[in-house]
């Protein structure tokens, strides 16, 4: 495409109703209260909202939010438009899909290490994303280290599923035997009581005996 063709991916919106200009080069993201306010400014150029759909778009407003920085504001100055906005919807695509990673069946050991590829290039363009970079290489860590299908460690569980049922029914039998203990300290409790009684009242009789009169 021609320089002409690729000006025209800009909108001819004025600097100035822009987030960006080239007297304010580097706003700060704090300044963009709604989505309708937020632009994607390139080289002080705003990118045409209708280049991203919607729902791209949206995603990468919020991104964006949560870092309180435009993550494509190190791009370099004269990139080519239609690479600026492939990378900006790619990012919102791969936010996407790191989010729903654990709970989507489709994702896969690939689906990372291609994540992971694709934003070390937008790294190298200049694109703020190394905490995503990141979150991918701890989702690939813990993905290394979690037992496969096939793991060894699967007849470790079953095994120790069967020591622990084993110590189980052992507590329980100390647990009866603690009972029938308790029973018996009850019934020699209450014989020592008995004989206490008795010693009480053969004492009694003896000094009631002895205390007399003649």
């Amino acid at each position: 495409a021609s320089d002409n063709d690729s000006n025209d991916l800009f909108s001819e919106e004025a600097v100035n109703g822009g987030i960006r200009s080239a007297a304010d080069p580097d706003p700060d993201f704090d300044a963009v209260k709604t989505f309708r306010a937020f632009k994607t400014v390139v080289d002080s150029s705003v990118i045409d909202r209708k280049l991203v759909p919607d729902h791209q778009l949206w995603r990468y407003y919020k991104l964006c939010g949560a870092r309180k920085a435009f993550l494509h504001r190190r791009l370099p100055k004269h990139i080519n438009p239609t690479l600026a906005t492939g990378v900006i919807a790619e990012t919102a695509s791969i936010a996407k899909g790191i989010r729903s990673y654990p709970t989507t069946s489709s994702s896969s050991f690939e689906d990372l290490a291609a994540w992971k590829k694709t934003l070390e290039s937008f790294e190298l363009l200049g694109m703020d994303v190394s905490f995503m970079r990141k979150r991918v290489d701890e989702l690939l860590f813990l993905l290394d280290a979690s037992p496969s299908d096939d793991h060894p460690s699967e007849g470790y569980e079953e095994a120790m599923k069967l020591e622990r049922a084993r110590a189980t029914e052992k507590v329980r039998a100390l647990e009866s035997k603690m009972a029938s203990l308790k029973d018996a300290l009850k019934e020699m409790d209450m014989e020592m009581e008995e004989i206490a009684g008795e010693k009480r009242g053969h004492a009694d009789a003896m000094l009631q005996l002895a205390a007399a009169p003649w």
